[in-house]
């Protein structure tokens, strides 16, 4: 093996070991390039009462069946039986090996499981950010963008250090030692800044997380039903809601920094970014609630950060208008109900606008933090003009979204071009249907 081809190999099982220190719940302690017979092992994890032994290869060549076959042999004749043992591929595999093997959600072959990761250092650095991310978010730790992707920079030179030495990680060190860097390296002091609440519904999971001094509360309730979604009787959004958003953010200071809790529908959110779009002179970071706590999603720039992280497609309507609807599934796949309710309610529209995570499976872990965040809405924004024509343009657009309020709140920061928006909301608490909040022009 080069010298090339062999600091690869110790830098990919570094990522693979670092991959299981964030992510694996059981474990107590694990070596990268143990001291075994064979020199067959490349990290060993430690569990209670168990251990796994996991071997890496990585290439740029397809992995077959033949070849992983006789790795699997190597790997039982030289370790115990009783331990558990995976083969970590890092490159492409064939066909053949996938359709032989599949058990279920797994590849296991010989009674070694295998995983297997794309040949590219970046897509491994972004699963590494991942896993950061999601550890720290359990830890009720917060850091940017910037922050997270220099600390995978130092958890692989940290893993590559212990692999010359072959020393042995505890768990209870691991997270300590952790934990300790990113509160002493990257956590520098908060800029102090004034709570203000949007809220629209009477009773909501997030309100315990605010904290107890709100400098200014925008109460919308008066608006709207105990869900927060659906009109009273006698108002509407053109005359009440809307100059009470443009009233009360006119009257909030511009000398003052500001954190933004929502406790308000998906529609309210558009709305209030349309309101605070780049011309605005406010300086203001909305918070988004996680499993435990509100984290400020601030815009921090990164050198990873990308636009393409949303897939977007396109499908022809029922040709009855020129009007387009944008279907936006982050956290919930919405595209079979809207299309149930477009069925139902006779809207005419030329085309479908779909959007997914590109790069992540729906649901509540598909945009990582603020600056990704920012990023898709921008990229959203920009996508969503460039696909419509003139006609378009000048119909009306009608957004339909299950996302996190702070992308909404990014996504109607990046309205202005949009034209005559019609806002959906839906209603979870009812009847399970969509009911137009507003429509208004950007």
């Amino acid at each position: 093996m080069g010298g090339s081809q062999g600091a690869r190999g110790y830098l990919y099982q570094t990522y693979v070991a670092v991959f299981d220190l964030l992510s694996e719940p059981n474990w107590d302690a694990i070596t990268i390039e143990p001291d075994t017979d064979g020199d067959k092992v490349d990290v060993k994890t430690q569990y209670k009462g168990q251990s796994k032994v996991i071997q890496v290869k990585s290439s740029c060549n397809p992995f077959g069946l033949k070849k992983v076959s006789e790795w699997c042999d190597e790997l039982n004749k030289t370790t115990d039986a009783k331990f558990e043992k995976e083969l970590v591929l890092i490159g492409n595999y064939t066909d053949k090996l996938d359709e032989s093997t599949q058990q279920g959600n797994s590849i296991i072959i010989k009674g070694v499981t295998i995983r297997i990761y794309p040949f590219n250092q970046d897509a491994l650095k972004a699963t590494m950010y991942q896993k950061l991310h999601h550890f720290l978010c359990e830890k009720n730790v917060a850091i940017d963008a910037l922050a997270c992707d220099a600390m995978c920079d130092v958890l692989v030179s940290k893993g590559m250090d212990s692999s010359i030495t072959s020393e042995r990680i505890a768990r209870c060190q691991f997270e300590e030692k952790l934990l300790e860097y990113v509160n002493s390296v990257f956590h520098s002091l908060p800029v102090e800044r004034k709570a203000i609440n949007l809220k629209s519904v009477s009773r909501h999971s997030g309100d315990s997380l605010i904290p107890g001094t709100v400098y200014r509360t925008l109460d919308l309730r008066k608006f709207f039903e105990e869900d927060g979604h659906v009109l009273k009787k006698g108002y509407s959004w053109e005359h009440d809601v809307i100059p009470d958003v443009v009233s009360f953010f006119e009257s909030l200071p511009i000398t003052e920094k500001y954190q933004l809790y929502f406790s308000v529908g998906l529609s309210l959110s558009f709305l209030v970014g349309a309101q605070l779009d780049s011309t605005s002179p406010y300086d203001i970071v909305p918070m988004q609630r996680t499993s435990s706590k509100q984290v400020p999603w601030d815009a921090i720039l990164s050198k990873n950060a990308k636009n393409e992280e949303l897939d977007i497609s396109e499908e022809e309507g029922n040709g009855d208008s020129d009007d387009t609807i944008l279907i936006i599934s982050l956290t919930r796949d919405i595209k079979t109900d809207v299309m149930n309710y477009l069925s139902e309610s006779g809207i005419g529209y030329g085309k479908t606008i779909l959007v997914k995570p590109k790069n992540s499976e729906i649901g509540s872990c598909s945009i990582l933090d603020g600056t990704q965040c920012n990023m898709m809405a921008s990229y959203l924004g920009t996508r969503v003009n460039s696909l419509r024509n003139q006609k378009e343009k000048r119909a009306r657009l009608h957004i339909f979204a299950s996302a996190p309020n702070t992308f909404m709140f990014r996504f109607g920061q990046n309205s202005k071009g949009l034209g005559t928006c019609c806002l959906y909301e839906y209603l979870y608490q009812s009847t399970f249907e969509y009911q137009q909040a507003f429509e208004k022009r950007f």
